[in-house]
């Protein structure tokens, strides 16, 4: 059977693979951030405080990792406290 551990801490690399802390010491990787790139940054329209969406002058976005394809690097990110935020029961 096995044991359920609770993610102590997170941190991010420059690459922007996310890593987690469990309450018993170990490591592990959890996930890596995608960064998207268009030809023209200036032809996406902002749709919320930190959402954009494309336009025919922006291009298509390309998705990647960071550090590849002309993609600049993450902001690596010490060992922090995740935050959780809870979302109420969609069910009726």
């Amino acid at each position: 059977m096995a044991t359920l551990r609770q993610i102590h801490r997170l941190r991010i690399d420059s690459d922007g693979v996310i890593t987690a802390k469990y309450d018993n010491g170990q490591t592990s990787a959890i996930g890596q951030i995608a960064i998207a790139t268009v030809t023209n940054e200036q032809g996406l329209v902002r749709v919320g405080d930190n959402n954009y969406e494309t336009t025919l002058a922006s291009g298509t976005a390309t998705a990647g990792v960071a550090s590849s394809g002309g993609r600049e690097l993450c902001k690596e990110e010490p060992w922090s406290r995740p935050t959780w935020t809870s979302r109420p029961n969609s069910r009726t």
